[in-house]
């Protein structure tokens, strides 16, 4: 079982500033994960800027079979807007993200590439999921709209011996 180590307080006030965090439903998100987040995380992957993935090259690595984890964290309103139904994507909204049974179905052996509507989400999740100890965790650049203009009908299709 993965457990989620404490949020330092230079976290709190980063997450605090972002202006996503200023809406009722992201303030939400900053008082749980300052709350039920415990034991200490990795000071380095706080000060890192996040590791990402262009989208062309996520659609590219996933038409050819790698083996990535597509980490949606969008609100329920903008999943009930358009939803992924790639079989490798996986739905847990940012504020529910660092619960532990969430936490627990994220796989500790396979690259996760986290996508929200632009982007600037996903890079803070990426930057926490890393400083939790998950490792192999970029943010998709572009977010959503990104991948749907990466997306082709070639990429679309059937691969041959399947």
């Amino acid at each position: 079982m993965k457990t989620v180590p404490a949020l330092l307080t230079s976290v709190c006030a980063i997450a605090l500033t972002l202006p996503t965090i200023a809406s009722a439903y992201d303030s939400e998100l900053a008082t749980h994960i300052q709350t039920n987040v415990t034991g200490r995380m990795d000071r380095q992957y706080l000060s890192d800027t996040p590791p990402k993935i262009d989208a062309p090259d996520l659609v590219e690595a996933l038409s050819k079979g790698q083996d990535i984890l597509l980490l949606d964290i969008r609100t329920p309103e903008e999943h009930g807007v358009v939803s992924l139904s790639h079989p490798r994507a996986l739905w847990i909204p940012l504020d529910a993200l660092f619960k532990s049974e969430n936490l627990d179905r994220l796989p500790s052996d396979q690259q996760i590439a986290v996508v929200c509507l632009s982007g600037y989400r996903a890079a803070l999740a990426t930057g926490l999921l890393r400083a939790a100890g998950f490792e192999d965790v970029v943010f998709v650049n572009g977010g959503l709209a990104g991948l749907v203009q990466a997306f082709k009908p070639s990429t679309l299709a059937p691969q041959a011996g399947r």
